[in-house]
């Protein structure tokens, strides 16, 4: 991901302290990161303060789904909330308002790419139909893919639930169900354009 917060993963390497010394330092920097929602400390472990580098509303503009009337809206909801932010998502249900087909005949799929690095991030339907698909999306407000529509080496499911893509843009959360595990994604993160 860009930042290390106290669920991500960080290696600190053999600390050159006695073990009282290294515990009261990780208790400090769990403290304070977790004390903070989240945001990023440059002052721990040489993080840098900025988020990600990708700025989709500059690199897949227009969107793929995205009417023209609105493109320039949609361009700006994927720049904030794929790029600049954690935890948040556009709207529930606003993804069925763009131009995101509604059918789609029984033996056709969907690749879905990152809005940033153009990564091929799921591909469905695949296990079920495209109305199940449509259905159980619109169920929960927002497309939703489960663990045989994954594309992994380009996904990443953080330890605290977030779904980034492999280059950092957050694309949505991990919301499993009775079925099993189910990628709750932003669409406006996955409406890169696919390859010419």
């Amino acid at each position: 991901g860009c930042y290390a917060g106290v669920g991500d993963h960080v290696h600190v390497g053999r600390l050159a302290f006695g073990s009282g010394a290294a515990l009261l330092l990780l208790l400090l920097v769990a403290s304070v990161t977790s004390s903070s929602s989240r945001r990023p400390h440059s002052m721990f472990f040489g993080l840098s303060s900025s988020f990600c580098s990708a700025t989709p509303s500059k690199v897949s503009s227009p969107l793929r789904w995205a009417e023209p009337s609105t493109a320039n809206d949609r361009a700006a909801t994927a720049d904030r909330i794929c790029c600049r932010n954690h935890d948040y998502a556009e709207w529930s249900g606003s993804w069925t308002a763009s131009s995101f087909p509604k059918r789609l005949a029984a033996d056709e799929t969907i690749t879905f790419y990152d809005v940033a690095s153009h990564l091929p991030l799921y591909r469905a339907p695949i296990g079920r139909t495209f109305d199940e698909f449509f259905e159980e999306s619109g169920a929960h407000g927002w497309p939703s893919f489960r663990d045989q529509e994954v594309i992994w080496e380009n996904v990443v499911v953080k330890s605290g639930g977030e779904v980034v893509s492999g280059t950092g843009t957050h694309l949505g959360h991990n919301l499993p169900d009775r079925k099993g595990n189910r990628h709750c994604i932003n669409l406006v993160c996955v409406s890169g354009p696919p390859p010419k």
